[in-house]
């Protein structure tokens, strides 16, 4: 499954979900015991037992110790959008699919946990 947290707009997973028809793909609140205010924590242990590929634009999960640590402990494969400027739904869905058989195959070949932070320009660097 392909799993989007609440920092990626609800209509951006809409239209992954039309792209890529025959894959799993969710966000946040589409997952059964997952709401608005679920912990991060929370998620990541969910995403980390269902090996889902996991997509943020939340910068800082990379850093924060409790999410760190629970990446960690779930064996999560994450990938973080990184970009200082504002993206619109329209740049985020053109990252989101432009690169996703990359991601896939990363996702795929790299061992658990993981967590690699990415660009508009598809740069990526390896945090975790």
């Amino acid at each position: 499954m392909i799993f989007l947290d609440r920092s990626l707009p609800k209509s951006v997973a809409r239209a992954l979900q039309l792209i890529l028809i025959g894959d799993d793909v969710k966000w946040l609140e589409d997952v059964d015991g997952l709401s608005a205010t679920s912990p991060d924590e929370l998620w990541l242990e969910m995403a980390g037992k269902g090996e889902w590929l996991v997509i943020t634009r939340d910068r800082h999960i990379s850093y924060r110790q409790a999410e760190r640590s629970a990446a960690i402990a779930y064996q999560v494969g994450m990938f973080v959008i990184r970009e200082k400027r504002a993206l619109n739904r329209w740049d985020l869905a053109k990252i989101l699919v432009c690169n996703m058989d990359r991601w896939r195959e990363l996702y795929q070949t790299t061992p658990r946990p993981f967590i690699y932070e990415f660009t508009k320009s598809g740069k990526l660097r390896r945090t975790l």
